[in-house]
């Protein structure tokens, strides 16, 4: 619009410049208009009346988008200001309280989990426990004051130290590239072009030979994912409610490493989890022996090739391996006489040419042949064609009764995931990596 705009304001421009050349002219030789320029003037005139029409429409156009835009940034704002109000106003720990005394949701927990019934509803699922929408992404921190029961003050221990983290593997899947896909509704299927048309070459009046496009298609379809955690009764009065962030952190934390672990070697099938990369029919293995080997830089480039050879080599490339194999290329050279390694130490995060992730949820315990139990895998591929999706609503079910003689609550977050290597081609596997 803005380029129309401005197309018009020059045309106009040009027309007057036109009309005042005429009258220029007839200033300099002090005479009137002849006919010829006076239609010449009128014409010109009547064209610029009909471009302050349409500047005009143009600019009342542009003020009402830029009007429509300023109001939708507004809502959007509003929409984001009221959902952190509710995340610093919801608790948790309050709504497990709740659930272990037998008591029926209130206040904002019960508005939280009303508004994840509807999402698990247009879902078709069903919740068993206390429901957390799409919204309460993660509690926010609330503000607290010491001594009032209203403001929470009542929960502040004494005394407490800064909580300590547990030591968890790095998840990289997303940086890598994965395609996240959030707030689904059903399933997603996803069309992939199988091969394509072909062209033949052929002779004057000869029938042209028949070529067609195959597709075929993946589908995402939701996969319950439960994590679960145990807390004591005590901490569960006596606990800061800064803490409450650690205790959905812990269990968000146990999900994406089940996600990564899924991503990488999902069994699918008749099984619960997805289907992986390392067992997707379609991907590119490159096998080390009969009974395993320690890797070398041919079977390394090997795995580029097929990736070349099967047309998936556009997008960004990269190798996964554990860090058990990572450390063996750092002290193995390519060959003996050009004193490389494989791996240069100096640049920790790259391996021939291509970007390096470690990951410690690469299964380690594979088999191949004699070498029962300890076989490393290993991937490179394109990690954008993997799709992850999420069918956002939570379901937090609360336990006090499996471990109850010991003071202690079972909960367990319920959450619904899938995943798929759209082009298997994209990756290349081996399974069979020995450490030495």
């Amino acid at each position: 619009m803005k380029k129309k705009l401005l197309k018009f304001k020059e045309k106009r421009t040009a027309l007057l410049k036109r009309q005042k050349a005429i009258f220029d002219l007839i200033k300099s030789e002090k005479r009137d208009l002849t006919e010829e320029e006076q239609s010449q003037i009128d014409a010109l005139a009547t064209k610029v009346d009909d471009l302050d029409t349409r500047i005009s429409n143009l600019e009342t156009a542009e003020e009402v988008e830029r009007k429509l835009r300023e109001t939708k940034v507004r809502t959007i704002q509003k929409k984001e200001t009221e959902e952190k109000k509710v995340q610093k106003r919801f608790s948790l720990l309050r709504a497990i309280s709740l659930k272990v005394q037998g008591k029926a949701l209130d206040g904002v927990e019960l508005e939280m989990h009303q508004e994840a019934q509807k999402e698990a509803k247009e879902i078709g699922m069903g919740l068993r426990g206390i429901g957390i929408p799409t919204v309460i992404s993660t509690p926010q921190t609330r503000e607290l004051t010491a001594g009032s029961a209203v403001s929470a003050g009542n929960t502040i221990a004494t005394d407490l130290a800064e909580f300590q983290d547990s030591l968890v593997p790095k998840t990289c899947l997303e940086e890598l590239g994965a395609k996240m896909i959030t707030g689904l509704v059903g399933n997603l299927d996803i069309p992939i072009g199988d091969a394509l048309a072909t062209a033949n070459w052929e002779g004057e009046g000869d029938s042209d030979a028949e070529s067609t496009p195959t597709t075929k298609k993946e589908s995402l379809t939701p996969h319950r994912l439960a994590a679960t955690s145990i807390i004591s009764k005590q901490w569960l009065n006596q606990t800061s409610v800064s803490v409450e962030r650690l205790v959905f952190e812990a269990l968000r934390t146990a999900e994406k490493i089940a996600l990564e672990q899924a991503g990488f070697n999902g069994a699918g099938g008749a099984a619960d989890d997805p289907l992986g990369i390392l067992n997707h029919a379609d991907v590119n293995v490159v096998a080390m022996g009969a009974n395993g080997l320690a890797p070398t830089h041919t079977k390394l480039v090997e795995l580029q090739t097929v990736i070349e050879t099967a047309n998936a080599d556009d997008g960004n490339l990269a190798y996964v391996l554990t860090p058990e194999i990572i450390g063996y290329l750092k002290t193995t050279k390519i060959d003996a006489g050009s004193g490389l390694f494989i791996m240069d130490s100096k640049m920790p995060n790259e391996l021939l040419g291509y970007m390096l992730k470690k990951s410690n949820l690469l299964p380690k315990t594979l088999t191949k042949g004699t070498s029962v139990g300890v076989c490393h895998a290993g991937i490179f591929g394109d990690f954008s064609k993997l799709w992850i999706g999420n069918w956002g609503v939570r379901d937090l079910l609360v336990n006090p009764y499996s471990s109850a003689r010991a003071g202690k609550i079972e909960i367990t977050l319920d959450s619904y995931w899938d995943l798929a290597p759209i082009h298997g081609q994209a990756f290349g596997v081996i399974k069979d990596l020995l450490t030495a």
